[in-house]
């Protein structure tokens, strides 16, 4: 599997260019923390505010069908979310809206779940997560399969789900950051 692309904010930019396509937000001020109590193994970490707004940063992949999507990220909670908030997306269109997605959803008990969204309604796939500790860092990866439209997720590379998701086609984005607040 070749690697499309890499991005662990060292170059400390919020650019578009650098290390995403995009940065979407609405009234959300995402930072870069340098602070080496929030970094994992760099000298960066991109810091994400649940202050009532959304941003995420967006990059877009083709893909061939045969080809699985693999992305893994690093995840520290310094505080949980007051309600269920997306932190990572996968999909086909523009975020939640009318397009196929599987999101992963961070809920206010610090369990992390699969959902696949249709347009405007939702399924979660399998179980959430055991309860999630503030002050740790966490290794997410979701991979996604399209000849059989299913998705995994684990976390610190034991299962958390998966299942069958719906179809995400072969050119899509994956987003990192608060999909919804």
């Amino acid at each position: 599997m070749a690697r499309l692309n890499t991005n662990g904010f060292e170059l400390q930019s919020l650019t578009a260019g650098f290390e995403f396509d995009s940065i979407l937000t609405n009234g959300g001020t995402p930072t870069i923390n340098t602070n080496s109590a929030y970094t994992r193994s760099g000298g960066a970490s991109l810091e994400v505010s649940t202050s009532g707004n959304y941003w995420y940063f967006k990059q877009q992949f083709r893909t061939l069908s045969a080809n699985p999507v693999y992305v893994r990220f690093y995840l520290y909670i310094a505080t949980l979310p007051d309600s269920g908030t997306g932190i990572f997306e996968l999909g086909n269109a523009t975020v939640e809206t009318g397009a196929n997605a599987i999101q992963l959803q961070l809920n206010p008990s610090g369990t992390l779940q699969i959902t696949y969204w249709n347009g405007s309604s939702s399924i979660q796939v399998g179980s959430a997560s055991s309860a999630l500790s503030t002050g740790q860092w966490y290794r997410i990866e979701a991979s996604y399969i399209q000849t059989s439209n299913t998705v995994e997720a684990k976390i610190d590379g034991t299962v958390l789900a998966s299942g069958a998701g719906g179809n995400i086609a072969t050119t899509g984005y994956y987003c990192l950051g608060i999909l919804d607040a």
